[in-house]
């Protein structure tokens, strides 16, 4: 089913951000600097905090501006969970998802509010951003050129996704409340759940790539992306993710399609299973190495399941 997507040529882009908190007291004033400095005033934002216990929910309710909603979760329920609950609040035609590490520059919602009109059709919109250090410093700048990527929907950009990987960024993400809606956020999927999502939403939807850094996404030691390459428990979830979307479209995705797929996600997961070996965590680079050779094998496995349907087994 294909998400409705509004044509409407307005100049102005009216935007709820989205900004989720899970222990996030460290940097999270600083994306909410980030959302007050804008130069354009016409956005709401819903901040969520997921049963935080630093002191997060404590600079949430400090927030006086009247253009910002409060929502607090009974409990941890995980991040796209409650970006789901606080997608369900949202009643603009935009929503711009912000992490609570993360910083906008002053001029993004300008930028956006000028790109909206250029492309009615679009449904998703993403840009370059710079990578900055715990204490705010670029180490990695963004890509500035100012050109624009239309990404068609259908089966092509679908296994582009399945052998690039995730290309898409949720961080300052600029997305039609229709489409979230239509294809909401998977609770089940704590790790991957960006992933999987558009995997789902480039069949059916346009995607829109901005080459202008908007905002600056933070990499520190204590955020969760760090701890997932630690434990690696986003593996056997990006696993599911591959096996299950490419399950569901068999027809659309040849053996060498598949094979490629599997070849790619082996050699990602070996590598990490050597680095493991390479710091002396041999039962972590074992458990690595299972995996490596599962995601190997997969075409086999889907191919074999394949044949299974067709033969009514």
């Amino acid at each position: 089913m294909t998400p409705p997507v509004s044509t409407g040529t307005s100049t102005s882009a009216p935007v709820t951000f989205v900004i989720p908190v899970f222990n996030g007291a460290s940097f999270l004033p600083m994306a909410l600097e980030s959302l007050l400095a804008q130069s354009r005033g016409d956005w709401r934002a819903i901040l969520i905090d997921d049963g935080s216990s630093d002191g997060s929910r404590r600079i949430i309710d400090a927030c006086t501006d009247p253009r910002m909603l409060k929502l607090h979760n009974e409990g941890n329920r995980g991040l796209y969970a409650s970006l789901i609950h606080a997608i369900a609040h949202a009643d603009t035609p935009w929503i711009s998802i912000l992490m609570q590490d993360d910083r906008l520059h002053a001029d993004y919602l300008d930028h956006m509010s000028d790109v909206v009109p250029k492309y009615p059709e679009a449904g998703a919109i993403w840009s370059a951003h710079h990578v900055i250090d715990e204490r705010g410093h670029i180490f990695k700048e963004g890509a500035s050129s100012g050109r624009t990527e239309l990404i068609t929907p259908g089966v092509e950009p679908w296994l582009s996704a399945l052998h690039r990987g995730c290309f898409w960024i949720i961080s300052g993400s600029f997305t039609r409340r229709e489409l979230l809606e239509t294809l909401p956020f998977r609770a089940d999927l704590p790790h991957c759940g960006d992933y999987e999502w558009l995997l789902r939403s480039l069949r059916c939807a346009m995607f829109l790539y901005y080459e202008m850094p908007l905002l600056d996404i933070r990499e520190h030691p204590s955020q969760a992306s760090t701890a997932n390459l630690h434990t690696a428990v986003d593996i056997p979830e990006s696993y599911r993710v591959i096996e299950d979307t490419i399950a569901r479209h068999p027809g659309d995705i040849t053996f060498a399609e598949c094979l490629r797929v599997g070849w790619r996600r082996f050699r990602l997961v070996a590598h990490r299973s050597l680095a493991a070996s390479a710091r002396g965590r041999w039962a972590h680079a074992a458990w690595l190495g299972t995996w490596a050779i599962r995601f190997l094998l997969l075409p086999l496995r889907m191919r074999v399941a394949g044949s299974s349907h067709r033969v009514g087994v």
